[in-house]
C-alpha cells in the first residue's frame, strides 16, 4: 500500500507555497493585486465617510468625494478581475502539477513499492486531495488580503479613534483562542475523515474489477453491505468534523458582529458627547461588517487549511516516496549489440511484504549469452518474483545480479553489469500482460519508432497476423480498457510482439503463452528458437513440458531455492521432483498426516498485521502512531445514517435534490429556520446602528444603553442560530451524499457487463469519486451560502427601499446590469463546465489505467510517454478550467461594480440638492444605507464562488444521473420461470452472439448439450469464442440468436439471482477481494464453517500452500490479492468456487497458473466431487481437456466437432492437430474410449 506516513512539521505549507510560487510573474500579480485590492476596499468607506461630514463643510467637498468614489469603484472592478484572473490560474497550475507529481512518483516506484500500491487511493489523492488543495489556493489571495485588510484596518481605526478601536480588539484574543483550541482536534479528525473517503474509493474501484466474480456468485449484497459499512464509517467521521466545525466556526463569524455592537454602544456614547463625528462613527461600523465578511472567508480558510494540510501530507506521501530508479547504463561495454548476453545471479536473496517473506533465498546461477534456461515450481515458489529480479522490478535484499557478456563480467566502473527497469536490452512478459487502451499498433509500438521490418517481423513472430485478419481494422482496432475486448490470448500475443519488437538481448518469459492454444504456441515457439539461435538469451518459466521444450538448462525452484538444476533433457529424464512437476508421476500427497494438523494450526494462527491504511511497507510508520497525539483528544463518532437514509440509498431511477431531502426534511427545515435567523440578525445590526445615532443626536443616553444591550442579544441569538446552521446543514448533506454514494455503488453492481466492459472502471470510478465529492462541496458549502447571500441580497435590497423610498430607479439599473451580464455569462460556463468535467473524468480514467500500467511502462521504458500523455491530458483540462474561471471573474466584479455605482446614485441626490429624491440628511440614515450596502460586498464574492461549486455540481448530478440512467440486468429481481430441478440438463439451441452489432459474431449457431454430472470441455484456437461460452452461460451477457435452455427453459426467463447462486465462475485472471484468504474462500457461501473450508483445502491439496501462508487461513491477501502468486490467487478462487457448492461449474482456463502436479490433484477432486454437477471448462492444456466427458472443439465462433477425447483424435481434425502439437504436455489421458457425440 502507498506510504501514508504523515509528517508534522509545518514544511507542508511552505511547499506549498513554493509550488504556487514557481510563476513568480503570476505570483508577484497576484500579491500586487491582493494589495490594490485591499486598498480599493479601505478606501471606499473613507470616501464615504467624507461625503457625509462633507454634507456639513460644503457640497463641493462632498460631490468631490463622490469622484473619487466613482474612480475606487472602477479600479475595484478592475483589480477583482485581475485578483481573480490570477488566482485562479495559479491554483489550476499547481493542482495540474500535483497531478502530474503523483503519476511521475507512482512511474518511479520499485516493483516492492508497485504491488503495495493502492490503485484507488491514488486516485482518490489526485481527486478529492487535489480538489481541496486547488480550493485553498484559489482563497489563498483572497485570504492574505483579508489579513493585510484586517491589519491595516485596525491602524485606520485606530488613527481615527483609539479609544474606539481599543474597544474593537477585544474580539482578537477570543478569535485566537478558539482557533488554536480547534486546530489540531480539526487537522486529526479531518485526515481520518479523508482517509475514509480513500477507503470507500479504494473499495469501489476493487468492486468493479471484481464485477464479474460478484455477479456469478450473486453477492451483490454481500459487497453492498461492505460498502455500507464503509460509507457509515465515512458519515460518522464527517459528521465529527462538522461538530468539530461547529464548536469553533459560528463563534469565530459572530466575534465581529460582537465587535460592531460594541462600537454601536461605545461609539454611541462617544457621538452623544461629541467625541466623534457621524462619519467616522459610519466607518468604524462599515469597517466592522466587512470584517464579518472577512472573518467568514477566514474562517472557511481555517477550515479549508485543516483539510488542505492533511490532503498536502496524503499528496506528498506518495510523491515523497519515489524511489530512485537506476537507470540502464547510456554507453560503455554492453552498447555491442552484436555481442550476446547472459546472466549472473550470485546468492541472491529477497524479502517481501510487512510480514518480511524471505521468497528467495541464496539464489545463485548463471545463464550464458545465447543459452535459454526453464525455471519450474509450484504455485508461490517463487519463479515469477525470480522474473521480476532479472528484469530489474525488484532489487534483491541480498546478492547481485548482473548482466554478463561472451567474454564474463563487463569491465569498467560504468556499472554495465546493472540491472534496471527500462534496460533496452531486458525485456520482462508476463502470463498476465497489462494493454493500454488504444489500437493493437499502438499497444506493440508504445510510443516507440515505427520500424516496418522489425514490426512485421514481431507480429509474425507472435502469431498477431492471423488475429489481424478477422479484425475489420486490423491493427487499427482498439482493444479497450486493460485490452477487455480481447481474450485472454490475444492479449498474451501483442503483449509477445510488443516485447519482440523491442529486440531485446534477454527475454525472460513468465508462462507468456499459457492462454495461447497448442497450435498457435508451437508456431511461437518456432520463432522463438529461431531467436535464439540468432544470440538472445531466454529465461522461461513454464509448468509444461511445451514450454520447457524451449530450454537449454532447467533449475527447480522450492520455497525460493534453487533444489536442483541440470541439462534440460537429463533432469526432464531423470528428475522425479520435475517429473512430479509436470504431472509425468503418480502425484504424491503435498502434506503428511502430522503436517496437515500443523497447516491446521497455521490456519488457525494470529492473522498478519493489517495491511490498512497504516501498513505502508516494511519499516513505514503508522499514521495512527504519528497522529496520536492529536486523535487522543478526538470525541468518539456518535453520528450514525438513519434507516431512512439507507433506504433512499436503495431506490433506483435518477437522483433529484427533492426526492433526496424528503427524508431529511426536519434537518433541512431546521437549518433554513437558523439560516433565516442569522439573516435577519445580520439585516438588525444596521437598523440598531441608525436607531443608536438618531438617540445619540436627541441626548437620549438610556435608550442608547438598551439598544446596545438589544444589539448584545441579537449577536448571541446569532451564534447560536450559526451552531444550528452548521449542524443542520452538514447532517442534511451528509445524510443526503450517504445515499448518493450507496444508489451509485449499488447501480454499478447492477449494471451488465456489457455496460462495465464498454465504459472504462476509471470513468465508473470518477462517477463515484469527483461527481459526488462536487456535489458535497456544494451541499456541503455552496448552498448554504447560496440562501444565506440570496436572503441577505432580499433583506438589504428590502430595507434599502424602506430607508430611501427613492432608491428604485437607481437598484433597479443596477439589477439590469447585472441580469444582462448573467445572460452573457451562462451562455458562457454552460459550454465551459460541461466539457471541463468531461475532462476531468478522462483524466481520472488516464490515471487509473496509467497506475495499473506502470510495470509494464517500466519494462518498457516509456514512463516519460505515459507521463507526457497524461501531462496532456492534465493541461486541457487546466485550460478548460481556467476559461470557466475567467468568466467567473468578469462577472462577479460586474456585480460588485453595479452595487457601489448604486450606491453613488442614491447618494449623489444628497450632495447635489438639484434631484428631487434626495436621502435626508439624517446621519442615522445615511449610515444605515452606506452599511446596508457595504453588507452586499461579501455576498458578492462568495456568489463567484458558489457558482463555480454550483456548476460543478450541476455537471456531476447530470453525469450520476447519466450512470443511474442505464438499465440494470433484465429481471435482476427476477419474475418468470421458476429454477428448475438443480439435476436439469443445459442446451445451446443454435446459439448465436456478438459483442458488437458492427463485428462479426464471436458465437454461431452453436448447439451443445450439457447433462447433469457431465464434464465439457471447450478448446480451438485463441480467439475462437471459448470464453463466451462461459460468459453466456454465466448470463454475463444474452445471445442474439438461439436460447441457451435449462431443462427446457430459457435461462433467461429464469430470475437472475436464483440462476447464479447456483454457478461459480473461476476466470482465467483471478480477482480477489481485500481482506483474508479464508473471507474470500467463504465469499461464495458466506457463513460456511472453517472445519468444512479445511476439509475442501485438504480435498483439493491445498493444505501446504496455506499453511505456507502467515496466518495461514487469516492471512491478508492484499489488493486484488497482490499479495498471494498468480498460482496461489488461482488456487484460492478454485476454493471459492468448490466451498460454494455449485450446480454449474465454470472454469475459464483456472488452472492455467498451476504447475501440471497441482492441476492433476485439482482435475481428480473435482472428478471425485462431481457428483450432480455439470462442469464447463475452457482449456489450452489439451491433457486437461482429455479428462472431460465431452470435448467441444470451436474455431471462429463455430462448433467445429464434439465427442470424447480418444474419438475426437480418431477423427483426425484441428482437435487432433491440436494434441499432436501439444505434445500431450508430459501428461497422457487416463480416460477410456470416449464416444463422439
Amino acid at each position: 500500500m502507498v506510504s501514508t506516513e504523515l509528517r508534522t512539521s509545518p514544511s507542508w505549507a511552505l511547499r506549498l507555497i513554493v509550488s504556487w510560487a514557481t510563476d513568480r510573474r503570476a505570483a508577484v500579480g497576484a500579491v500586487t493585486l491582493a494589495l490594490a485590492g485591499a486598498a480599493t476596499d479601505l478606501a471606499t468607506p473613507l470616501l464615504i465617510r467624507s461625503v457625509v461630514d462633507g454634507l456639513s463643510a460644503g457640497r463641493s467637498v462632498a460631490t468631490g468625494a463622490l469622484v473619487l468614489l466613482t474612480v475606487a469603484a472602477l479600479l475595484r472592478f478592475a483589480v477583482q478581475f485581475g485578483q481573480r484572473t490570477t488566482a485562479s490560474r495559479l491554483a489550476n497550475r499547481v493542482q495540474h502539477e500535483l497531478r502530474v507529481a503523483l503519476l511521475s512518483s507512482v512511474c518511479r516506484y520499485s516493483g516492492q513499492r508497485q504491488d503495495a500500491v493502492r490503485r484507488g487511493e491514488v486516485v482518490s489523492r489526485s481527486v478529492a486531495d487535489l480538489q481541496v488543495v486547488q480550493s485553498l489556493l484559489a482563497l489563498a489571495p483572497q485570504a492574505a488580503a483579508a489579513v493585510l485588510h484586517v491589519v491595516i484596518q485596525m491602524v485606520i481605526m485606530f488613527v481615527l479613534s483609539p479609544v474606539l478601536a481599543l474597544a474593537t480588539l477585544v474580539t482578537i484574543p477570543l478569535a485566537g483562542a478558539l482557533v488554536v483550541r480547534s486546530r489540531r482536534r480539526l487537522y486529526a479528525a479531518t485526515w481520518l475523515s479523508q482517509q475514509a473517503t480513500a477507503d470507500v474509493t479504494s473499495f469501489t474501484g476493487e468492486a468493479i474489477a471484481g464485477l464479474p466474480v460478484t455477479k456469478v456468485f450473486g453477492r451483490e449484497e454481500l459487497i453492498e453491505r461492505r460498502f455500507l459499512d464503509l460509507a457509515r464509517d465515512l458519515y460518522g467521521k464527517r459528521q465529527r468534523v462538522a461538530r468539530l466545525n461547529a464548536a469553533f466556526g459560528p463563534g469565530l463569524a459572530v466575534l465581529p458582529q460582537f465587535a460592531l455592537v460594541l462600537v454601536i454602544g461605545v461609539g454611541g456614547a462617544m457621538t452623544l458627547r461629541g467625541e466623534i463625528s457621524v462619519g467616522t462613527f459610519i466607518v468604524f461600523a462599515a469597517y466592522l461588517l466587512t470584517m464579518t465578511g472577512l472573518i467568514r472567508l477566514l474562517a472557511g480558510v481555517i477550515s479549508a487549511v485543516a483539510l488542505a494540510r492533511s490532503s498536502v501530507e496524503r499528496i506528498h506521501a506518495i510523491i515523497d516516496s519515489a524511489e530512485r530508479v537506476p537507470e540502464p547504463p547510456a554507453a560503455g561495454p554492453r552498447t555491442n549489440r552484436g555481442e550476446g548476453l547472459g546472466l549472473q545471479l550470485s546468492d541472491v536473496g529477497l524479502t517481501l511484504g510487512p510480514d518480511g517473506r524471505d521468497v528467495l533465498r541464496g539464489v545463485s546461477i548463471e545463464v550464458s549469452p545465447g543459452e535459454c534456461l526453464g525455471v519450474v515450481g509450484r504455485a508461490g515458489s517463487g519463479k515469477s518474483v525470480l522474473g521480476l529480479v532479472l528484469q530489474g522490478q525488484y532489487r534483491p535484499s541480498a546478492g547481485r545480479v548482473e548482466l554478463i557478456g561472451s567474454h564474463g563480467r563487463f569491465g569498467g566502473e560504468d556499472d554495465s553489469g546493472t540491472v534496471a527497469p527500462g534496460d533496452p536490452d531486458v525485456v520482462l512478459l508476463t502470463e498476465e500482460p497489462f494493454l493500454f487502451s488504444g489500437t493493437v499498433r499502438d499497444n506493440v509500438l508504445l510510443g516507440r519508432k515505427f520500424d516496418a521490418d522489425r514490426y512485421a517481423s514481431a507480429l509474425t513472430d507472435a502469431a498477431v497476423d492471423p488475429m489481424l485478419e478477422r479484425m475489420a481494422d486490423g491493427d487499427r482496432t482498439s482493444v479497450g480498457e486493460g485490452g477487455a475486448w480481447l481474450s485472454g490470448g490475444e492479449r498474451q500475443r501483442i503483449a509477445l510482439a510488443r516485447a519482440l519488437y523491442n529486440s531485446p538481448r534477454l527475454l525472460v518469459l513468465d508462462d507468456a503463452t499459457s492462454a495461447l492454444d497448442t497450435l498457435t504456441e508451437a508456431r511461437v515457439f518456432d520463432a522463438l528458437r529461431r531467436r535464439l539461435g540468432r544470440g538472445c538469451t531466454m529465461v522461461v518459466t513454464g509448468r509444461r513440458r511445451a514450454v520447457l521444450s524451449l530450454a537449454d538448462r532447467i533449475a527447480v525452484v522450492e520455497g525460493g531455492r534453487i533444489v536442483e538444476q541440470g541439462d534440460a533433457r537429463e533432469l526432464l529424464r531423470c528428475s522425479v521432483r520435475l517429473k512430479t512437476l509436470m504431472g509425468e508421476d503418480t502425484p504424491t500427497p503435498t502434506l503428511g498426516a502430522d503436517e496437515v494438523a500443523s497447516g491446521e494450526s497455521q490456519v488457525h494462527g494470529t492473522p498478519p498485521q493489517d495491511a490498512g491504511p497504516g501498513a505502508a511497507g516494511a519499516g513505514e510508520e503508522d499514521p495512527a502512531a504519528v497522529l496520536a497525539k492529536y486523535v487522543a483528544e478526538l470525541p468518539p463518532v456518535v453520528d450514525v445514517p438513519q434507516r431512512a437514509d439507507v433506504a433512499s440509498g436503495r431506490h433506483s431511477g435518477p437522483f433529484g435534490l427533492r426526492k433526496a431531502l424528503l427524508p431529511v426534511r426536519p434537518a433541512a427545515v431546521t437549518a433554513l429556520v437558523c439560516i433565516t435567523i442569522e439573516v435577519v440578525a445580520a439585516v438588525a445590526l444596521p437598523a440598531v446602528a441608525r436607531a443608536v445615532l438618531g438617540r445619540s443626536t436627541d441626548g437620549d443616553a438610556t435608550a442608547v444603553g438598551l439598544l446596545f444591550t438589544l444589539g448584545l442579544a441579537i449577536t448571541a441569538v446569532s451564534w447560536i442560530a450559526g451552531w444550528g446552521t452548521v449542524r443542520a446543514t452538514t447532517r442534511v448533506c451528509d445524510r443526503v451524499l450517504f445515499a448518493v454514494r450507496l444508489r451509485c455503488f449499488r447501480h454499478i453492481q447492477r449494471l451488465p457487463l456489457s455496460f462495465v466492459d464498454r465504459a472504462r472502471s476509471g470513468n465508473l470510478l470518477t462517477r463515484m469519486t469527483a461527481d459526488v465529492d462536487s456535489l458535497s462541496a456544494f451541499l456541503q458549502t455552496g448552498l448554504l451560502s447560496l440562501i444565506v447571500n440570496l436572503q441577505l441580497l432580499l433583506g438589504v435590497a428590502l430595507m434599502v427601499v424602506l430607508l430611501v423610498p427613492g432608491s428604485w430607479p437607481a437598484l433597479t439599473a443596477a439589477a439590469l446590469v447585472v441580469f444582462a451580464g448573467a445572460v452573457a455569462f451562462r451562455r458562457i460556463v454552460s459550454r465551459s463546465y460541461p466539457r471541463a468535467r468531461e475532462l476531468l473524468a478522462a483524466v481520472n480514467a488516464d490515471l487509473h489505467e496509467k497506475v495499473h500500467g506502470v510495470r509494464t511502462a517500466q519494462i518498457f521504458r516509456c514512463t516519460d510517454r505515459l507521463i507526457a500523455e497524461f501531462a496532456q491530458r492534465s493541461a486541457a483540462y487546466r485550460d478548460e478550467r481556467q476559461a470557466g474561471h475567467r468568466a467567473v471573474a468578469w462577472f462577479f466584479p460586474l456585480v460588485a461594480l453595479a452595487i457601489d455605482m448604486a450606491l453613488i446614485c442614491v447618494l449623489l441626490p444628497t450632495a447635489v440638492a438639484a434631484v428631487p429624491w434626495k436621502v435626508s440628511d439624517d446621519g442615522g440614515t445615511i449610515a444605515a444605507l452606506v452599511l446596508y450596502l457595504s453588507m452586499l460586498y461579501y455576498p458578492i464574492q462568495q456568489m463567484a464562488t458558489v457558482y463555480d461549486s454550483a456548476q460543478q455540481a450541476g455537471v456531476g448530478l447530470h453525469r450520476i444521473n447519466g450512470l443511474l440512467a442505464q438499465p440494470v440486468e433484465d429481471e435482476f429481481d427476477g419474475a418468470g420461470a421458476g429454477l428448475p430441478s438443480t439435476g436439469g440438463a443445459l442446451r445451446f439451441d443454435r446459439v448465436g452472439f456478438t459483442y458488437r452489432r458492427d463485428a462479426p459474431y464471436s458465437l454461431l449457431d452453436v448447439v451443445l448439450d450439457i447433462r447433469p454430472g457431465q464434464s465439457l470441455a471447450v478448446v480451438g484456437p485463441t480467439g475462437a469464442g471459448k470464453s463466451t461460452i462461459v460468459k453466456l452461460l454465466a448470463r454475463f451477457y444474452r445471445p442474439q440468436r438461439g436460447a441457451i435452455r435449462l431443462d427446457g427453459v430459457d435461462i433467461a426467463t429464469i430470475p437472475l439471482r436464483d440462476y447464479r447462486r447456483r454457478a461459480a465462475l473461476v476466470p482465467q485472471e483471478a480477482h480477489l477481494f481485500s481482506g483474508s484468504v479464508g473471507e474470500n474462500i467463504a465469499f461464495g457461501r458466506p457463513g460456511v464453517s472453517r472445519a468444512e473450508i479445511m476439509r475442501t483445502v485438504r480435498a483439493f491439496g491445498a493444505s501446504e500452500m496455506i499453511a505456507s501462508l502467515p496466518g495461514g487461513l487469516d492471512y491478508d491477501v492484499g489488493p486484488r490479492g497482490s499479495a498471494l502468486s498468480a498460482g496461489q490467487r488461482q488456487v484460492v478462487a478454485l476454493l471459492r468456487a468448490i466451498v460454494s457448492d455449485p450446480d454449474l461449474l465454470l472454469l475459464d482456463e483456472a488452472t492455467c497458473a498451476l504447475d501440471l502436479e497441482a492441476e492433476r490433484s485439482i482435475v481428480n477432486a473435482l472428478r471425485e466431487g462431481e457428483g450432480g454437477r455439470k462442469t464447463v471448462v475452457v482449456a489450452h492444456r489439451l491433457a486437461t481437456a482429455a479428462q472431460a466427458d465431452v470435448i467441444a472443439v470451436v474455431e471462429r465462433g463455430r462448433l467445429l466437432e464434439s465427442g470424447g477425447h480418444e474419438a475426437l483424435l480418431r477423427s483426425d481434425g484441428l482437435y487432433a492437430d491440436l494434441w499432436a502439437a501439444s505434445e500431450h504436455d508430459g501428461a497422457t489421458s487416463n480416460r477410456g474410449q470416449g464416444d463422439s457425440a
